[in-house]
């Protein structure tokens, strides 16, 4: 198991993110698509509908934040296309209790609450997204 793209992208990371993703790499197969972005990437992300903030933990230096996903993902996106939701949700629990074993919190862009049952209606589904909780 690997990270199959995106290192370079993780290396931009949070210490405490890097190992995380790095011991889910270890796990089964992901790629990562972005870690720190600047101000004028935030802009830009905003601007093509990619994302709805221009603060995000993305923006920290080291990123408090990391995009990543199921391998495999990159290449769907290319050809206009998804991986199952069901993929992104099987990475999550990955992701999520690796990250309880070392005792960060995390949150995850499928679950904005937190509360284990996924987004409400209207709430923005960004399922690569794994953010770290301060405080």
């Amino acid at each position: 198991m690997s990270i199959t793209h995106g290192q370079h992208e993780l290396d931009t990371c949070d210490l405490r993110l890097q190992a995380l993703i790095n011991a889910v790499a270890r796990q089964v197969d992901v790629e990562v698509v972005q870690g720190h972005r600047s101000h004028e990437q935030a802009m830009q992300n905003v601007a093509s509908g990619h994302s709805h903030t221009l603060h995000s933990k993305h923006e920290a230096n080291p990123s408090l934040a990391v995009d990543v996903g199921p391998a495999g993902m990159l290449a769907a996106w290319t050809k206009g296309h998804d991986l199952p939701g069901e993929a992104y949700v099987k990475l999550s629990n990955i992701v999520l209790s690796e990250a309880k074993k070392r005792g960060i919190k995390i949150r995850w862009g499928g679950d904005w609450d937190m509360k284990g049952d996924g987004n409400k209606q209207g709430q923005l589904n960004d399922l690569v997204h794994y953010e770290i909780m301060e405080g």
